[in-house]
């Protein structure tokens, strides 16, 4: 049995090494992803804004999963363009109470791939983006009217990945970005405006992927 199950394997080893590398397909590609992201800095759960006419709250985050959809352009074997929106819920904490967390970004990225001649790609990733946090029930007014707060900010992302390509039409990916991202407006449930002190909102972004490339 154990001599079957090896010239089983060494066949299969035979067979994917007799498969020509795929390298990556320039042009348009669109994917779907899931999305794993992490919000700390100065979210602390301690703190919040005060307005003319209402307070907005700072919660502490936890951590969340979502999805992503990406639009990218290879315009060589190596370098990429790639246009993306995540959407993650996350749970948080203020003074102790729950309060439940929408977190979207839209982020502009240039990936470059290391190793463009073969199906197996590690890639660097550089790019920005906008970022918005709605806290549910995160804001009041002094009259006693209760409604979201929303904090909106932009950042840079810095990132390392690898995509997999199985044909010269499919990939899957895993990538790891870090976000720099400042949050400096702010709105409650009566106002809206620039917060007095940016907001640092950085944390890491793990997203799983496929696409196809057309």
């Amino acid at each position: 049995m154990k001599q079957f199950a090896m010239v089983v394997a060494l066949v299969g080893w035979m067979v994917l090494c007799a498969v020509p590398p795929v390298s990556a397909k320039q042009g348009v590609y669109m994917g779907l992803g899931f999305a794993y992201n992490t919000i700390k800095g100065d979210f602390d759960g301690n703190s919040g804004f005060a307005g003319a006419s209402d307070v907005i709250i700072v919660p502490e985050i936890d951590n969340g999963k979502g999805y992503a959809v990406l639009l990218g352009f290879g315009f060589s074997p190596e370098a990429a363009f790639e246009l993306s929106y995540q959407a993650t819920k996350h749970n948080s904490k203020w003074l102790g109470v729950g309060f439940d967390v929408d977190y979207s970004a839209v982020d502009l990225d240039f990936k470059y791939s290391l190793n463009a001649t073969q199906d197996t790609q590690p890639y660097l990733l550089i790019g920005l983006n906008v970022d918005t946090l709605v806290v549910k029930d995160g804001s009041a007014s002094i009259s006693g009217q209760i409604g979201d707060a929303t904090y909106t900010g932009t950042g840079f992302n810095l990132g390392v990945g690898v995509d997999q390509y199985l044909n010269p039409h499919a990939s899957v990916g895993l990538g790891l970005a870090y976000r720099i991202v400042d949050y400096d407006h702010g709105e409650g449930v009566l106002g809206k405006g620039k917060l007095g002190d940016t907001l640092n909102g950085n944390g890491f972004g793990l997203l799983l992927d496929a696409a196809y490339h057309f």
